[in-house]
C-alpha cells in the first residue's frame, strides 16, 4: 500500500511540474514574441518619424522658399506699380487729349493728304479770331437717306458757291418698318462743297459744326435736327480773316522756292 500511494504521489508531482513547465514555455513564448513585435513595432515607428520629420523639413524649405516668392513678387508688383504710375503721368502729361488731340489729328490729315507742312505752318501761324462777320443765316433740307427721290436735298450760300448737303440712315419703326424719313440716332455724313469743287465731309451725330475758309472768309456751319422728322437746319455766318490766306500762302511758297 505504501508503495502505491509513493508512486501516485509522484505522477502527480510530475503532471504539476509537466503543467508548470507548459506554462512557463507559454508565457516566454508570449513574453518573447511580445518583445519581438515591440522591437518591430518600435522600428516601424522609427522609421515613419524619420520620414515625418524629413517631411517636415522638406514642408518648412518649400515655406520658406515661398515666403521668399511673396517676397519678390511684391517687391515686382510695387516696382510695377511705381512704374505704371510714371507711365501715367507722363502719358497724361504728353499725350494730348480734348481739342489739342483733335487738333493733332487734323493736322496730321492734313499732312497725310499731300498738304505742304510750311504752308500748314504758315496758316496755323497767322491764325486769328475772325473778325468783322455777317448776320447768321439759317436754312433747311431735307436730309437725303437710301430710297429718298425727293427734291430740296441741299442748301446754298455765298450766293450759290457754297452748297451744304448730307446723307444718313433711312428711320425705321419697332416693327422694322422703313419710314420716310432719315434716322437722327444713327451717324449722318454732313457735305460741303465749294464751287471749285471742293468738298469736305464731316461724319457724326447732329449737331454737327464745322468751318471752312473759302473766299478770303471764313464759313462757320452748324448743322442740327429740324422740328419736322425729314429737315435738317443749316446755320452759316462769314467772318472775314484777318489775312488773305490764298496771297499769303503763295507768298509763303515763293520765299520758300
Amino acid at each position: 500500500m505504501s508503495f502505491g500511494l509513493y508512486d501516485a504521489d509522484r505522477r502527480y508531482r510530475r503532471r504539476v511540474w509537466s503543467t508548470i513547465s507548459r506554462v512557463g514555455m507559454y508565457v516566454i513564448t508570449l513574453g518573447l514574441a511580445a518583445a519581438f513585435t515591440y522591437q518591430i513595432g518600435a522600428q516601424q515607428s522609427e522609421v515613419r518619424i524619420d520620414r515625418l520629420n524629413a517631411r517636415v523639413a522638406e514642408l518648412e524649405e518649400d515655406l520658406a522658399l515661398s515666403e521668399q516668392d511673396k517676397i519678390r513678387l511684391e517687391a515686382a508688383a510695387n516696382t510695377a506699380r511705381v512704374r505704371y504710375e510714371d507711365l501715367l503721368e507722363i502719358y497724361e502729361r504728353e499725350v494730348p487729349t480734348g481739342e489739342e488731340r483733335r487738333f493733332l489729328e487734323l493736322v496730321s490729315n492734313r499732312l497725310d493728304e499731300g498738304l505742304a507742312p510750311d504752308r500748314l505752318a504758315f496758316f496755323i501761324a497767322n491764325a486769328n479770331e475772325p473778325t468783322a462777320c455777317d448776320d447768321p443765316e439759317t436754312r433747311r433740307f431735307i436730309m437725303p437717306f437710301d430710297g429718298y427721290r425727293g427734291g430740296n436735298r441741299e442748301v446754298g450760300f455765298a450766293e450759290g458757291r457754297i452748297s451744304v448737303t448730307g446723307f444718313a440712315e433711312r428711320a425705321v419703326n419697332e416693327a422694322g418698318a422703313p419710314q420716310g424719313w432719315y434716322d437722327p440716332a444713327q451717324d449722318l455724313t454732313v457735305s460741303i462743297t465749294t464751287i471749285g469743287g471742293e468738298t469736305e465731309e464731316i461724319r457724326g451725330l447732329l449737331p454737327v459744326f464745322h468751318s471752312i475758309v473759302f473766299d478770303g472768309s471764313e464759313w462757320r456751319f452748324a448743322v442740327r435736327e429740324g422740328d419736322q422728322a425729314a429737315l435738317v437746319y443749316v446755320t452759316a455766318d462769314r467772318c472775314e480773316l484777318p489775312f488773305d490766306p490764298a496771297a499769303d500762302a503763295e507768298t509763303t511758297a515763293d520765299d520758300t522756292n
